[in-house]
């Protein structure tokens, strides 16, 4: 059961305390034990990326209209790309997606190994 579900007395008694706190002994233990009560600063994402990604769906968007619709073919004078041409794209579209996940993957590791100062 979540502790916000408990009655006062039960989250209390779960956390081995009263209300009146902990004694100092107590609290020196917990911290030695537990490390101090710290809230992990989360990161957000920056409003220029969300910017960005949203241009980048715009233009993909754009060029499907472009290659896939009669108008678009009409209007710039374009064909659908056929299938058989996609088998050939997609090896190396699949290729560079698996090189760039694997390196940010590296990255990540690198860095979560890196000792955080404070």
């Amino acid at each position: 059961m979540k502790i916000h579900q408990l009655t006062v007395e039960e989250a209390l008694a779960s956390l081995h305390t009263q209300a009146s706190g902990l004694d100092s002994t107590e609290a020196e233990r917990r911290l030695l034990e537990y490390g101090p009560n710290r809230i992990r600063e989360e990161r957000r994402r920056p409003l220029l990326l969300d910017l960005l990604l949203a241009g980048v769906a715009v233009a993909i968007g754009a060029l499907l209209l472009i290659a896939y619709t009669p108008l678009g073919n009409g209007f710039f004078g374009t064909a659908p790309v056929a299938w058989t041409d996609w088998l050939w794209v997609l090896p190396f579209a699949m290729a560079l997606i698996a090189l760039e996940e694997a390196r940010k993957w590296r990255l990540r590791r690198a860095t979560s190994r890196r000792p955080v100062d404070g």
